[in-house]
């Protein structure tokens, strides 16, 4: 395989390890000179840049954090229009994304109008880092592991503009896989291109007996992350903190802001303890502790916020409390609507204000249900679900469940996903399900259901995100073979 096409390849954080090996793999198979110049990399700090220059020396990288250090002094506002109809994308899209972070995490206080300036220099500055990409690299394909944030949103723009490819790549569903996303209309061009035909029976039952075992318990996947242990935790937590405090008193508060860096003190220590206390009132005084089954119910699954108004899967035309609210309002008399917090918002220390807690529990039909409650259990007894882009989803399909969703997939195709396309559509959608009765749960086959999982099991490439140390050599050796298959993909465009 010859690699001709020109690639940048987000690498950074917690991806670095798993990605690192793989892909120096892939590149002792060819010429190094020739291959520096097809392959550069993108990384977000100046701490992930000297890592990759030890793992990849002499390559082209391109580091956000360095362009800032060197360009944020030099920024003037006087070109911020000029530079927002660049982008394509209106500036109270922009703002809101950026407000939403800042209602989670805890920022030096300034004035409204310093914030303002601060956020406009924010976008010029991302704006002229990817123009220098594109002038400097010109790269033909972008691979990203999480598609998300306004810098993303950015980029994504750039791509369009320069006619880039731009695709990411998502741990989902299975612990063993990963699916490659085409940004373009979310698409998974492995699952749209493959056949409903099963090649191999023998790993088809293997499978179908995987997915009946499990239906009563959460999803395969994210069962392994939940149960996955983390050593040293608190020794991690303690050097995070010190290394961060080190980081924001080598900067000016204007970089700092930029970066998106705050008081680690404040930030992560008290407001991490005020976000415990949050959640210890949220679990005692808010959540429903006797859940009735019995009822008929709808169930909401949330989101991880911030990152619902940012992430690329999931549009910024939805926020919680809106679709709750218009949920609430809208079902008959004898549904209730369940609610359930995602998980991850309480073991990320970044809870919401209880006043939020407080509004949805007015509605008198709404339940908010244990986070540690199983969803499958919720699921199995639903009229119906709703949920954006997490596992609820996939297992309300196994489950041969109407499902609700907002944001974008791969498989949309299922006869059971309905598309919500904004909070103020929920009347229509449940009229959608009043008047079609599209499941007869006494005819239910399940195979259909299985095989229709099966399809986007195999469009899905070979690696784990989340593994054991005694894993490494197997992992590393299939996302070698995965990256093998994506360049190959790739250089057929």
């Amino acid at each position: 395989m010859d690699i001709k096409k020109k690639y940048l390849i987000n690498l950074d954080g917690w991806i670095q390890p798993i990605y690192t090996k793989p892909l120096q793999n892939i590149i002792n198979e060819f010429k190094i000179d020739v291959i520096r110049e097809n392959i550069s990399f993108l990384c977000a700090s100046l701490e992930d840049k000297y890592k990759i220059e030890k793992d990849f020396p002499k390559f082209k990288i391109f580091c956000v954090e360095e362009y800032y250090f060197k360009n944020y002094k030099s920024i003037t506002l006087e070109d911020i229009q000029t530079t927002i109809d660049k982008l394509g994308i209106p500036f109270g899209e922009i703002n809101y994304a950026l407000s939403s972070y800042k209602k989670f995490y805890f920022q030096a206080i300034r004035s409204s109008k310093n914030q303002f300036n601060l956020d406009l220099k924010r976008i010029i500055l991302n704006n002229n880092f990817y123009e220098e990409i594109f002038k400097n690299f010109k790269p033909n394909i972008i691979i990203h592991e999480h598609s998300g944030g306004i810098g993303s949103k950015i980029l994504w723009e750039k791509c369009k503009k320069n006619k880039c490819k731009y695709f990411f790549l998502k741990g989902m569903y299975f612990n063993d896989k990963f699916a490659l996303i085409d940004n373009d209309q979310f698409k998974s061009p492995f699952y749209e291109n493959l056949s409903n035909n099963i090649d191999d029976e023998k790993d088809y039952e293997l499978f179908s007996s995987k997915i009946k075992k499990s239906l009563d318990y959460m999803a395969p996947y994210e069962k392994y992350k939940n149960v996955k242990k983390k050593k040293n935790l608190l020794f991690s937590k303690i050097k995070n903190v010190f290394n961060n405090y080190i980081k924001y008193h080598k900067n000016t508060n204007e970089l700092n802001y930029l970066l998106s860096r705050n008081p680690p003190i404040i930030d992560g220590v008290f407001n991490k303890f005020f976000s415990y206390f949050k959640n210890f009132i949220f679990k005692n005084f808010y959540v429903d502790k006797e859940i009735n089954f019995k009822n008929k119910y709808a169930v909401l699954f949330m989101q991880v916020e911030p990152e619902i108004n940012s992430y690329a899967m999931v549009s910024s035309n939805f926020d919680s409390y809106s679709l709750i609210k218009n949920f609430a309002i809208n079902l008959p008399s004898d549904t209730i609507l369940f609610v359930k917090e995602h998980p991850a918002q309480i073991t990320q220390s970044r809870s919401k204000d209880i006043a939020f807690f407080k509004n949805i529990k007015s509605f008198s039909n709404v339940r908010i249900v244990p986070t540690n409650l199983d969803s499958s259990k919720l699921i199995k007894n639903a009229e119906f679900i709703i949920s954006g882009s997490g596992t609820s989803l996939f297992e309300g399909i196994l489950q041969n469940k109407r499902c609700i969703y907002y944001g974008d997939h791969f498989y949309t195709n299922h006869k059971n996903l309905l598309r919500l396309k904004d909070s103020n559509s929920v009347n229509d959608i449940l009229k959608t399900i009043k008047e079609n009765k599209v499941i007869n749960d006494d005819n239910y086959n399940i195979d259909e259901n299985i095989k229709f999982a099966y399809r986007v099991y195999k469009s899905m490439l070979h690696g784990k995100y989340f593994y054991e140390n005694y894993e490494f050599n197997e992992n590393t050796k299939n996302w070698t073979n995965s990256f093998q298959t994506l360049f190959q993909y790739f250089e057929k465009l």
